[in-house]
């Protein structure tokens, strides 16, 4: 059964270009049952976590996670226990020469995280009731759109990865805060320590190294929002022995140093 985006509570909506921009908030522990949508959208979590179930795979998102979803794609959803707040992405018309790239991204299930940083000024700009924010939540679509259209022609291929290497990869993503050796992954996988670096940079567009990095940062920038920890805690737990290194490299992902994002949340 068709069923519109945003079923939860709607707050912001709008239609700019060929893109149809939802706000949706999700109650607690709730749950949205096996259906499909007519147009393919991608989900962006902005606050909260939810487990979206397709037919052959499950994907668990947090804060700043996007997942992709193709027209009739059928699945259901979970929310966890502080629900959900979503900026749903539907692509409604093509005709658009800007937009006729993009439908290629909507053919099939995707998942990937997204800035932090760039899902704050997203969650802000929905906040705002100016005469500009039409145009600015526009272009932060369309940049959406594009990123997430640069990271599939970067390195995910359209065949799906061997179960062996999802298992790699739901590993490392689950535990990116342990300390994880190429050798005792490849030995998990079955296969040779070489093998793994190559194949999962040519499936996932960069190397394991890079991915923990990554994981690390965003739980980083989620710490500085969500809590008052000591920064040298946050670094240290992310694997960061020396501040002034983590500091140099969160700014470079980020825009700016750990503390003035902490300050500007």
């Amino acid at each position: 059964m068709y069923q519109p985006v945003g079923q939860g509570t709607r707050g912001r909506a709008a239609e700019l270009g060929g893109l149809r921009l939802t706000e949706s908030l999700h109650a607690p522990d709730g749950r949205l049952d096996w259906h499909v949508h007519r147009n393919g959208c991608m989900t962006l979590l902005l606050d909260g976590g939810m487990q979206e179930s397709f037919r052959s795979q499950d994907v668990d998102c947090r804060r700043g996670n996007l997942v992709i979803k193709p027209a009739e794609a059928r699945h259901r959803t979970r929310f966890g226990p502080a629900g959900a707040r979503c900026l749903i992405v539907e692509l409604v018309h093509t005709a658009e020469s800007s937009l006729e790239a993009c439908a290629s991204l909507f053919e099939r299930v995707g998942h990937r995280p997204a800035d932090l940083g760039f899902t704050r000024r997203i969650a802000a700009e929905l906040a705002a009731r100016d005469t500009a924010s039409d145009i600015v939540l526009e272009g932060i679509a369309l940049q959406l759109v594009g990123l997430a259209m640069r990271a599939s022609i970067a390195g995910e291929p359209a065949h799906r990865p061997p179960a062996w290497l999802r298992d790699v990869h739901d590993r490392v993503r689950s535990h990116y805060l342990d300390k994880l050796s190429i050798a005792e992954l490849a030995a998990a996988a079955g296969v040779h320590p070489d093998h793994l670096g190559r194949v999962f940079r040519r499936q996932y567009g960069r190397s394991i190294g890079d991915l923990v990095r990554d994981l690390r940062l965003s739980w980083t920038a989620e710490q500085l929002t969500v809590t008052d920890r000591d920064l040298a805690d946050i670094a240290s737990e992310a694997g960061f022995c020396d501040q002034s290194h983590f500091s140099r490299t969160f700014r470079r992902r980020f825009g700016l140093p750990p503390g003035r994002f902490r300050a500007a949340r």
